[in-house]
Formats: C-alpha cells, structure tokens, sequence
C-alpha cells in the first residue's frame, strides 16, 4: 500500500487524468444555456475566421432579439463576457473544426461536447498545479487528499469541468500563479535556481494573475490583496517582477473593453443593465445588506460555500497557523489569505449575490476556492495530527463529494422555478426542507447526452 502511495505521489499526472477522466463520465454538458455560448462560440470564431466576433452564433443558437450575453459594437457581435476564456481554449475546438464536427445542421450536442472537453481540461489542470503547489506547503498525503479534495468535494466538479465557464481558466491561471509565488517562498532555490530564474517565476505568477483577470474582472480585487504579500514578502524588486507581468493583460483587456464599449469593465456593464429582466433585481447594484449576502454566500441551503464544501471550515486551522506570529502574518500567504474575504464582500454587496437561478450551488465563490485550499494545506499538520479532527474532516469530504455528485449527475431541476421563482421569493434560498440538493437529488440522475 505504501509502495503504491510513493508511486502515485511521485507521478503527477495522475492528479490531472483521474480528474478529466472523472468529469468527463457523466457523458453531458451541464451550463445554463446562456452564460457559456458566447465563449464557445469566441473559440470557433477564431478558429474559422481568424477573429472574435460572432455572426455565426446565429445559425446555432436562433434568437429574434439580442441575448443578454450579446451586444453589438462598431458593426459586430461580442460577447458581454470575457473573450479571454474562449481564446485560451480554441485548442480544445480545434478538432471538432478540422473534421467539420461542428455545424448547424447537427445537434447542439457536438459543440456543447467540446464545451464540456474544455471545462474538464482546465480544471483538471487547475488541480495538477494545486497538487504540486501543496507539495511544498505539507506532506505528500496531505497534498494528495486535499487535491483530489478540490477536484470533487467543490462546486469544480458540478460547474467549472462541466462546461466552458470562465471559472475552468480561471482557476487554472490562479493555481498557476500561486505555485510560482509559493514556490519562489516556500521552498529554498534548488540548484540551478538563480536569481534570475526566481525572479521570472515572479514575473510568471503575475502574468498568470493577469490573464487570470482576464477570465474573470472580479480576479482583480483578489490578485490585488496578492500583490501587497507580494510587496511585503520581496520589496521593491519583487513587486516590480510580480507587475511587469500582471498589467501587460490587465492594459490589453482594459483597453479592449474601452474600444469596443466605452467602459473598462466592458460587457459586465451591459449584463449588469438586465439584472431586473434576468433575475427580478431593481435598484442599485450594490443594495444587498452586507449582513444578508455574507450568511447566504457561506450558509444558504442552497448556495451557502460551506454548505456544499462543508469540509473548507478547516481551512480556518490555516490562517490560525499563519496568525500565530507577525512574520507569517505578513508573509505572502498570511496576506493572501484575505483574497477570499474581500472576493466574498464583494458578491455579498452585489444585488444578485445568489448568482441566477440556473448553476447549482456556490458558483460566485469558485475563485475563493484557490487560496482557501492553501490554507487547508498550511493547516493540514495541525489538524490531521488529532485522530478525532481528521476524522471529522473526513465526514465533511465524503459528505462535500456527496453534494457535488448530486450536482455532476441530477442537476438540473425545477428547483429555482418552483414553486415560485426564486428571485420573486428570496426566502426559498433558506429553505432546509426544499432546498437545491434535496430536489435535485429527488429528480433522479440525469441521462446522458453523448
């Protein structure tokens, strides 16, 4: 048994292909038929025509007015969500292409399985780089439990392999920014290792952040906490590496939303602008009650973080490991470990912080999920060393994996449509008894589709 555990540990990709292979195997897509198409459809435009803008969208997707995730800009249609994700994944589209897979005159399945090949590589990805980044913060168990932790006892599995969200990229250009940092801090230089080649992991943890933001604005607010530890952990020179390549994205994207809308956040203001058609939301959008939008993000029944991962209350044994002295309070990890909080402030201001009625779980919070596995990791030793704390962990995994299994194999259901819609009625995301797992997992396990 020991011999097989070293074997694994010492062979990496096997925290990429069990993930893919696993995410794969409920044989469907499962996205909310909006949000995603866009990025498809940036990914086969480029493939096509050597551009990002989506004519073509119409002979698969037929609309007589506009879409939400549509605008049209200085006589083309984009996409109001970022291009980015769908650029980095063109690859993956790649075949579908050559052999003409993709057509109007066949099913929506044959894009939508592509979708589904890009999501599920990402975040297979993203766990590989978790797993070699935990490496140098615990133990190889712990950095094997933890991965695989990630990989299927967070909404990873339910939302960002089943589909081309942004948070699939997302995730993986974080997990590859924070193995660069941690392995600039964590680890002494290995032979070979001079300093300029740590201060090119620098310059690579910034430029993934970058791109990072890319896939996701809201990144930016996290990768900027990032950048202070940063700051605090190399001085000068440091930061300096870290934002040579951090803005060379940021610029480009800024520069390209200024072209194309007139803003620097881009197309988010034009999603922004239908909140009240899409989810019944009037009024500013920052009115939620900070109180109420933090209890739902981590506690709601139906979209509270620690409700479907409940075993990420743990990461708590972290940041009391990181606080125990002001040296790990301002090390990179001792300030990054406030990413989550303000990512968490910032969804819980918004007016639709439960995220739309059609993901299952905590979507908003999937790029909280990186730096809190970290602090699981920081805090592995502390906690797996008391039988009775690893045995409560265990439970809160196996029941996480559980929940997220009812998301990879039942969602969707009727749930946030029934008996009202949600955004009419508030209150159901409180509900114990109906709440989003309960029907979902009444409704059965879903057919396959390819």
């Amino acid at each position: 048994m020991n011999r097989l555990f070293q074997a694994i540990v010492r062979r990496p990709f096997v925290f990429f292909l069990i993930p893919f292979l696993i995410y794969m195997l409920n044989f469907r897509e499962i996205s909310n038929r909006g949000d995603t198409v866009p990025t498809v459809f940036t990914a086969l435009s480029l493939l096509w025509d050597g551009d990002i803008f989506l004519g073509e969208i119409r002979d698969y997707v037929p609309y007589e007015r506009l879409p939400y995730f549509l605008s049209e800009r200085r006589g083309h249609l984009l996409s109001n969500y970022p291009i980015l994700p769908g650029i980095l994944s063109a690859p993956v589209f790649l075949p579908g292409v050559l052999f003409d897979w993709i057509r109007p005159d066949l099913p929506d399945a044959c894009w939508r399985f592509f979708s589904k090949c890009a999501g599920s590589l990402y975040t297979a990805l993203s766990v590989l780089m978790l797993f070699l980044t935990l490496r140098r913060l615990t133990t190889s168990a712990g950095a094997m439990v933890l991965s695989m932790a990630y990989a299927f006892g967070t909404a990873s599995w339910p939302i960002s392999s089943q589909a081309l969200w942004q948070h699939g990229p997302s995730g993986f250009l974080w997990m590859v920014s924070l193995y660069a940092l941690v392995r600039v801090s964590a680890s002494p230089p290995r032979l070979g290792e001079t300093q300029r080649g740590l201060n090119g992991l620098l310059f690579l943890a910034g430029f993934a952040a970058g791109l990072a933001v890319g896939c996701r604005l809201i990144n930016l607010a996290a990768f900027a906490v990032v950048a202070v530890g940063v700051l605090f952990q190399w001085k000068g020179r440091g930061i300096v590496y870290f934002l040579a390549g951090l803005l060379p994205p940021v610029l480009l994207l800024v520069a390209y939303n200024f072209y194309y809308f007139g803003t620097w956040d881009g197309g988010l203001s034009q999603v922004l602008e239908l909140r009240e058609s899409l989810d019944g939301e009037t009024g500013g959008v920052w009115d939620t009650p900070l109180l109420v939008g933090i209890t739902g993000n981590l506690v709601s029944p139906s979209r509270g973080l620690f409700v479907f991962s409940p075993f990420l209350l743990f990461s708590v044994a972290g940041i009391a490991e990181l606080w125990k002295n002001r040296e790990t309070r301002v090390s990179l990890l001792g300030i990054s470990m406030w990413a989550p909080l303000v990512l968490l402030l910032i969804f819980s201001k918004y007016t639709v912080w439960w995220g739309g009625n059609a993901h299952y779980g905590p979507r908003y919070q999937i790029e909280m999920l990186p730096v809190l596995m970290l602090l699981l990791g920081v805090g592995w030793k502390r906690f797996s060393a008391k039988r009775w704390l690893l045995v409560v962990f265990c439970v809160l995994l196996a029941c996480s994996i559980f929940i997220q299994w009812v998301g990879a194999y039942c969602h969707p259901s009727e749930w946030a449509m029934d008996p009202v819609p949600i955004f009419e009625d508030k209150s159901r995301l409180w509900d114990w008894c109906d709440n989003q797992v309960v029907r979902c997992l009444q409704s059965g396990v879903k057919p396959r589709v390819f």
